[in-house]
């Protein structure tokens, strides 16, 4: 089973900038990855767990996919590891119920979750305010402004 090493990165890399204008559509991303993953004997769950990995790490919901949105998941959940395999990976990933319908103004820089209140604060990059979410349901619960002195 092929690892997703920083060769294999790389050259996933090199045919995410030949595709990229404003970002890989779903499209463009299913046939990269499965040019660099290895063959699976059920294609059709492949293709469906990549639909659904694109959803989840396209989380401004501009149906495009960045060389960073991408890279900053695939670190973020630790495939790029020696002890772990991108497909593996992928055959367990299952979507969640909860999506974000609200509109961000730019791509999400940080999210904090707050056990004691089980709420989530979503900041978004060159902000002057978070927004608030329940996170057991994630509805949009509202927007914080930044109050004078306080840093981000």
């Amino acid at each position: 089973m092929s690892h997703l090493n920083y060769r294999k990165l790389q050259k996933i890399k090199e045919d995410f900038r030949k595709c990229e204008d404003e970002g890989l559509t779903m499209e463009q991303f299913i046939k990269i990855m499965l040019i660099h993953l290895p063959e699976s004997r059920d294609k059709v769950g492949l293709v469906k767990n990549l639909i659904e990995l694109f959803r989840q790490i396209d989380v401004n919901n501009d149906e495009t996919l960045e060389w960073d949105e991408f890279t900053g998941h695939i670190i973020e959940l630790g495939m790029v590891r020696k002890d772990r395999t991108f497909i593996d990976a992928i055959k367990t990933y299952f979507t969640s119920e909860i999506r974000d319908d609200e509109k961000h103004d730019t791509e999400i820089e940080n999210m904090f979750y707050i056990d004691k209140l089980k709420h989530l604060l979503v900041m978004e990059r060159d902000s002057k305010r978070f927004k608030v979410y329940d996170s057991r349901t994630g509805k949009y619960l509202q927007n914080v402004p930044k109050s004078d002195g306080a840093q981000f």
